[in-house]
């Protein structure tokens, strides 16, 4: 049997997280954006579409829009492969010569695990 697509499995994953997901937000985020929800901030929450796009849910206006900046892109990565193991895939890949962050010392997070490394996106590492 031919292994699930990364695109079919966050399809799967965003239709559970719409029908039984643990939070409303989750709930919320899945049936509004069509994505996989990941991670939630004060402001809003970080969604993978099945394509691979990475949008926010504004929280304030429940509008979507897509992620520009490359820190909030590795946040929804990291975490989405912390959340869903099986989306191995999405980990950003270290570069060569990268090294751990300092702020973080490599963890990738700060404050007991609920608020991301803003040094390092929450990769763990810098470079």
């Amino acid at each position: 049997m031919p292994s699930e697509s990364t695109e079919e499995l966050i399809r799967r994953l965003t239709e559970e997280a719409r029908r039984s997901g643990r939070w409303d937000w989750e709930r919320e985020a899945a049936a509004r954006t069509g994505g996989l929800p990941v991670y939630a901030t004060m402001g809003g929450i970080l969604v993978i579409r099945p394509d691979g796009t990475v949008v926010w849910m504004l929280d304030d206006s429940g509008t979507v829009e897509e992620v520009r900046e490359e820190g909030w892109r590795l946040v929804a990565l990291t975490h989405a492969v912390q959340k869903y193991p099986e989306l191995k895939s999405l980990a950003p890949v270290r570069p060569a010569g990268a090294t751990e962050c300092k702020a973080c010392g490599g963890r990738g997070w700060v404050l007991l695990e609920s608020v991301v490394c803003g040094d390092c996106s929450s990769t763990g590492w810098r470079g």
